[in-house]
């Protein structure tokens, strides 16, 4: 019988963390964001069957820095590839994402745009001569979708007429006669502020937002979450005595971030994996959360009685002090 060296099982773990990392476990947010593009998709080809392009609506993604919003798109991208008549190019598919430059001038965004689409700009032509190539290569490769990421990057760091002028070749894009077609921005709450302000803008990207997670509604999220990772890492839970105060406990530590959340799980199953055990138990969490943050266990919501009290941004972001006395850091005032 051949029998494997613990060098063997771990090089295997590691392998199967990596497939691991690829999982993606669908969840409410997503799951609202995904219908909605649906729609937007389903009326864009009805259109082309009716041979009548119109102005396209889109949406904007709004929810802070790690909450889930860039995978969630990621995922949705990929249901939208693939050969499409009349399109020549299969690596651009019809939903495509921009990498906003930071900070994103409207050129060098259009550069992006059109890098996105497989396309190699030559020489230096201007901002209006970029964006109209965009616009061709738009309705060249067919696309449906047009999704700018970080997208406060490109709308926020102008001023002036240069603003005016960013907000106009949004909107273009969505009326454009021969093809238009649906603008998603990504971003944080900053955005969503801009996009509030801008009441033509905002109408043509209505929200949808991927709020931070709430322990009193988003518990059987997470335990939905947690359970669909174990499987496919074929391990069992040790199940704490009170299931609702653990997964509260893990939202809290992740600073209620969505995204967090499956970082500190496949943190977790990582441990569970060094140590070659078939269970991961609430003490791979707190764990997990020492390892990132130097967290004392006064600190530490897996292990403090008062956790909600500790302020687990402050911790997160490394500003964790060992102050003694009543002012310390990592606690809320």
């Amino acid at each position: 019988m051949n029998v494997q060296s613990k060098e063997e099982v771990l090089e295997s773990y590691a392998d199967r963390m990596v497939q691991l990392s690829k999982l993606f476990v669908r969840h409410d947010r997503f799951l609202d964001l995904e219908q909605r593009i649906a729609a937007l998709a389903r009326q864009r080809r009805a259109e082309i069957r009716d041979g009548e392009p119109r102005e396209r609506k889109g949406l904007s993604v709004i929810g802070p820095s790690g909450a889930g919003k860039s995978k969630s798109l990621a995922k949705i991208k990929n249901q939208y590839q693939g050969p499409r008549e009349g399109a020549p190019d299969d690596r651009v598919g019809s939903f495509v994402t921009v990498e906003t430059p930071s900070p994103g001038t409207l050129k060098s965004t259009g550069i992006a745009t059109l890098e996105a689409l497989n396309f190699q700009v030559v020489g230096d032509p201007n901002a209006s001569e970029i964006w109209r190539l965009v616009r061709h290569h738009l309705h060249m490769h067919k696309v449906t979708f047009l999704h700018f990421d970080e997208a406060q990057d490109f709308i926020l760091n102008q001023s002036g007429r240069e603003s005016t002028s960013v907000i106009n070749t949004i909107k273009s894009l969505t009326q454009c006669k021969k093809w238009p077609v649906s603008v998603i921005l990504s971003g944080n709450t900053v955005l969503a502020d801009f996009l509030d302000s801008d009441f033509q803008l905002g109408r043509r990207v209505p929200p949808v937002f991927f709020e931070n997670l709430v322990p009193e509604t988003d518990l059987s999220d997470v335990e939905h979450i947690l359970s669909q990772y174990l499987s496919a890492a074929g391990l069992e839970l040790q199940r704490p005595t009170d299931m609702d105060d653990f997964l509260a406990r893990l939202i809290f530590s992740a600073s209620c971030q969505l995204g967090l959340v499956f970082e500190f799980i496949l943190e977790a199953i990582q441990r569970v994996f060094d140590a070659q055990r078939l269970r991961l138990g609430v003490d791979d969490f707190r764990d997990v959360y020492r390892d990132r943050t130097g967290a004392v266990n006064g600190a530490n919501p897996f292990v403090a009685s008062d956790y909600q009290g500790i302020n687990t941004r402050v911790v997160l972001e490394g500003k964790l002090t060992k102050q003694k006395g009543p002012k310390k850091a990592w606690v809320t005032s």
